[in-house]
């Protein structure tokens, strides 16, 4: 169907072509010179030439049309018929080609590019192939004789390039230039020089003396082009071109005019050179004016967008300037101490003055999630369903910024995916944009969001995304002081522990070095002195108590020694595959006499086919023989001992030592790992205590090969340690043997 309109369309093209061609060709005709074929004016190629440029090259049918029905009509012969058919159309079809290949050629002619163009091809060049082939079939119609070719080829292309000049020109300009309304505001200084145009050239080109001073009167037109092409451009110019041109013609017709001559050949070339310069000189003025008027308008496009840009950069300077100032005050601020809350609702009204039809709001990144960081304007139910808001992709605005690290705009929350999930939280706040900015730290760490909200769907300008992000830069210095300030006071609380840790170590260790080194002195001493009055019996329970002293003082160095080796990084490392079930034996056998003197008992299990574990065997027996001294030391007469070993889910090995002792008090549970504190929850008396240093060389052993240590306790009812040795260091698994 749509093949069919198509093709209907374009009959209705070629008819309607062809009849108009045929109407203005025979009014052309009845100018002819030579015979009834040959005229000074042919509008026809001039109304071709707009046709072409209009319609494209499926004009070209309707204009062979028309050339045929105006020859034959004219009652020409079949050659003249054959040449006129395929040349009367021919200059308009090389000049469209021509013109479109060559640059960028626009009808309107705005440029004096354009305008040489036309001149030089459509109007000087192309009509010579027409003039060519009718001159060729007039000869062999026999209308003209040998002598008369140059005559009858200069005066037919006269013909086609006068239409071209005067019709041509005025349809592709008439056809491109704007609409009436463009010149609604200049419609009453159109009348008047239309009306002067008639006037002037009534009064010029009706007269019948054409002595040289009715001659000169002719260039009166000139003004009147003039006048039309600075005012109205091209329209201007080929409208009044085509008035004088349409009088003069008419004129002559009539044997009037300036420009009558002697014969009507004459004539008409007189007013032929005189319309060129006119059109031509018109065109050229008016691709003038309008290349100014451009210029003019480019100039004052910039003179504005100068202007605008000024005025960007003074209100971004004093944007900057506002900025500085509320960063100088928030910095007092904060270094005043002020409250982390108070700091931040500064923040928030400082960048809410800056952009008043908006509310800032300022998330803190804590365990994973978005929390309020400060009081602000949104709605309380808002505030309280995003308190702890997910960090994702697609979750708001915030919950994006905060997981990509970078600047989400969503200049319409309606429209966003990332807000499907919240778009009727969003509709009842009241809001339709968020543009969030992640709060950095100098290691791009996402420390929060600063977000900004608008009652309608907007855009950002720079400026607001430059206040934007100076906002979040600002609350990244606020949280960094706040994060450095806790740290400090952190770091200032654990050195004052440690501090007195030490101090309560370091008195503690001077008596516990001076009670067994005064027993083995004075023992020592009383065996010298009185060593004859002394039994034997005496005198070894003397050495004893002078062995079980010295054995004491060996353990506190040999426990302060490993520490410090630890510490520095500097302890001797064998490692071997050893199995867990030696090491418990082992253990056992050297724990032992202490279980036995305080009547605890030691119950082992171990499950079967554990796989031996690679490490130090000496760090395995330190390790277990160190919790199992403390579980002793914490477990009163009668308590039991569990000593346990199995497979951990992620393939490691669990080991447990678990007592029903007194336990470890809340306040000290966190800190029970760290040198010096295990010594204070002792039961037993003051020179069985031992250094505090046990647990904390059970820590750094474990870690040293990858694994963890983990206590639970509750007050009176016992202590479990756990020892998780990672997977890493599993081999090949043993049978169980029996412990006992």
């Amino acid at each position: 169907m749509n093949s069919g309109k198509g093709s209907l369309r374009g009959v209705f093209l070629t008819v309607g072509i062809a009849g108009i061609y045929a109407v203005i060709g025979l009014l052309g005709l009845s100018m002819a010179v030579i015979g009834n074929n040959v005229t000074l004016v042919w509008p026809p190629t001039g109304f071709a030439v707009f046709c072409l440029f209009f319609f494209g090259l499926r004009a070209w049918p309707g204009l062979a049309l028309g050339a045929l029905l105006v020859n034959v009509w004219a009652g020409a012969s079949w050659e003249f018929v054959a040449a006129t058919t395929i040349g009367n159309p021919l200059p308009a079809v090389l000049a469209y080609v021509l013109l479109r290949r060559i640059g960028d050629f626009k009808p309107l002619m705005s440029s004096q590019r354009d305008v040489l163009r036309f001149t030089a091809i459509a109007v000087l060049l192309t009509p010579v192939a027409s003039a060519g082939l009718g001159t060729m079939g007039l000869y062999a119609s026999g209308i003209i004789s040998a002598d008369g070719l140059w005559q009858a080829f200069g005066t037919w292309w006269v013909g086609d390039a006068m239409g071209v000049m005067l019709l041509g020109s005025a349809l592709l300009v008439f056809s491109q230039a704007k609409g009436v309304d463009a010149y609604r505001a200049q419609m009453f200084e159109a009348f008047i020089l239309a009306g002067l145009s008639v006037l002037i050239g009534l009064a010029v080109f009706s007269i019948k003396n054409s002595t040289p001073l009715f001659f000169t009167l002719s260039y009166v037109a000139f003004p009147l082009v003039i006048w039309a092409g600075f005012r109205f451009g091209q329209l201007g110019v080929t409208a009044c071109v085509l008035i004088v041109a349409s009088i003069s013609i008419g004129a002559m017709a009539m044997g009037r005019g300036p420009f009558v001559a002697a014969t009507p050949t004459e004539s008409l070339l007189f007013l032929h050179g005189f319309l060129f310069t006119l059109s031509f000189v018109g065109l050229l003025l008016g691709a003038t004016v309008k290349r100014y008027q451009i210029l003019d308008e480019n100039l004052q496009s910039e003179h504005e967008l100068l202007d605008a840009r000024i005025r960007e950069r003074t209100e971004a300077l004093d944007r900057s300037n506002a900025i500085l100032m509320g960063e100088q005050e928030l910095l007092k601020r904060v270094a005043s101490g002020e409250p982390l809350n108070a700091v931040f609702q500064s923040l928030i009204g400082f960048a809410e003055s800056q952009f008043p039809d908006m509310i800032a709001t300022i998330l803190v990144c804590r365990d994973g999630k978005l929390w309020s960081g400060a009081e602000n304007r949104m709605p309380d139910f808002y505030n309280e369903a995003i308190e702890g808001l997910p960090i994702g992709d697609g979750v708001g605005s915030c919950g994006t910024a905060a997981f990509q690290g970078k600047r989400v705009i969503v200049a319409d929350v309606f429209e966003h995916p990332y807000w499907e999930d919240y778009r009727d939280l969003a509709r009842q706040a009241g809001f339709s944009a968020c543009w969030s900015q992640p709060i950095l730290s100098n290691s791009d760490e996402v420390m929060g969001t600063f977000a900004l909200y608008y009652n309608s769907p907007k855009s950002p300008t720079e400026a607001e995304l430059t206040a934007l992000e100076a906002s979040a830069g600002l609350a990244a210095i606020v949280l960094t002081n706040d994060r450095h300030l806790r740290d400090l006071i952190a770091a200032r609380t654990e050195a004052e522990a440690a501090n007195a840790a030490k101090t309560h170590f370091l008195a503690n260790m001077s008596h516990d070095l001076r009670t067994p080194l005064n027993a083995i002195i004075g023992f020592a001493a009383m065996l010298q002195t009185i060593s004859g009055q002394l039994s034997d019996s005496k005198k070894s329970e003397y050495v004893g108590d002078i062995r079980s002293a010295g054995e004491h003082l060996l353990q506190i160095v040999n426990e302060l020694l490993d520490f410090t080796r630890i510490e520095a990084g500097r302890q001797d490392y064998d490692e071997q595959p050893f199995s867990i079930d030696t090491a418990f034996q082992e253990s056992q056998k050297m724990i032992m006499p202490q279980l036995r003197a305080n009547g605890i008992k030691l119950e082992v299990d171990v499950e079967n086919a554990l796989p031996m574990v690679r490490s130090d065997p000496r760090w395995l027996r330190q390790i277990l023989l160190n919790l199992l001294s403390n579980a002793v030391k914490f477990t009163p007469e009668g308590g039991t001992i569990n000593l346990s070993a199995s497979r951990a889910n992620d393939g490691g090995m669990e080991v447990y030592v678990k007592d029903t002792g007194v336990g470890v008090a809340p306040d000290v549970m966190p800190r029970i790992f760290e040198p010096f504190v295990s010594r204070t929850i002792s039961v037993h008396a003051d020179n069985d205590r031992g250094t505090g240093l046990g647990l904390a060389i059970v820590k750094a052993l474990m870690e040293e090969q990858g694994g963890s240590v983990e206590m639970s306790s509750v007050q009176n009812e016992g202590t479990e340690v756990r020892l998780l040795f990672p997977a890493e260091r599993m081999m090949e698994p043993v049978e169980k043997r029996a412990v006992t």
